[in-house]
């Protein structure tokens, strides 16, 4: 099992679509490599992590805390999306696409993750 194999029970795992986990064939060594050009970041409960229409480019791998992702209404409010947590990623709309955020996110518990940045 890999450091970001994306956890659930079985149960979960038996009524949900198969999660598409990031890097499915990476070994614990490729995991060091890639964390080792990581910056690691700490965010606390209600804080933004991400805003939608801002220009940063990097990848969020969650090491630890929930998160949740925000869409917005016809009426312009935020309203839950998705839940996260540890093993997830975010932001590969931005870094891998090269536009900016899509989504709000943010920290309901407090939160470590591993940012990835895109280099041009």
């Amino acid at each position: 099992m890999s450091f970001f194999d994306y956890p659930g029970t079985e149960e979960e795992t038996a009524s949900a679509a198969p999660a598409e986990v990031f890097l499915p064939d990476a070994s614990e060594a490729d995991w060091a490599v890639l964390l080792r050009h990581c910056r690691r970041r700490k965010f606390g409960a209600g804080e933004a992590v991400m805003s939608p229409g801002s220009h940063e480019q990097s990848l969020f791998l969650i090491i630890d805390g929930n998160l949740e992702v925000l869409a917005s209404t016809p009426d312009r409010r935020d309203a839950p999306a998705i839940n996260v947590g540890p093993g997830s990623v975010l932001g590969e709309i931005a870094f891998f696409g090269g536009g900016g955020r899509s989504a709000l996110v943010r920290a309901t518990t407090p939160v470590e993750v591993a940012e990835l940045d895109r280099v041009e």
